[in-house]
């Protein structure tokens, strides 16, 4: 294997996040796997925080924007964020920000009546109606309280 470094280490990243913005362990995880040395990865994401474009913060609060703007749930949006590598302080802070200016049950109400909709259109025999809309609701990471109330309400409504 060549010996790679610092520089093309750089060029690399940028070329990373030019495209999205990536947490400090996804570029650790992507140099490593391009083969560079433990010490020029260290540096290079020590460089990259320095001048401002690696920042967990920062791309935690995005990646939080962007993921509930689909949407899907707090539950999902955290695990997420712990598998990029994200501080658990900061996970917390977020998703305590996100429950207080969010109405989740709104967001499941909307999402289960539109997939109810669907679902009849597609003839599904009443049975699987409740089944396939709750697994549908819990996959983007909702609660289960929330889904059961929201498909007992659609179902007996």
């Amino acid at each position: 294997m060549r010996t790679r470094d610092a520089g093309s280490a750089r060029n690399y990243v940028l070329r990373l996040i030019k495209f999205r913005p990536r947490s400090c362990l996804e570029v650790h995880q992507k140099l490593k796997l391009k083969g560079y040395a433990s010490d020029i990865i260290g540096e290079t994401i020590s460089y990259f925080k320095n001048i401002g474009l690696l920042n967990d913060a920062g791309f935690a609060r995005a990646w939080m924007r962007n993921r509930l703007s689909k949407p899907l749930g707090l539950k999902v949006i955290e695990l997420e964020l712990k598998q990029k590598g994200i501080d658990e302080g900061i996970i917390k802070e977020l998703v305590k920000e996100a429950r207080d200016s969010l109405d989740e049950t709104k967001i499941v109400n909307t999402l289960a009546r539109q997939r109810l909709d669907k679902l009849l259109k597609n003839k599904e025999p009443p049975e699987k109606l409740r089944y396939k809309l709750c697994n549908f609701l819990l996959r983007r990471g909702f609660s289960c309280d929330i889904v059961n109330d929201a498909v007992e309400g659609l179902i007996k409504g």
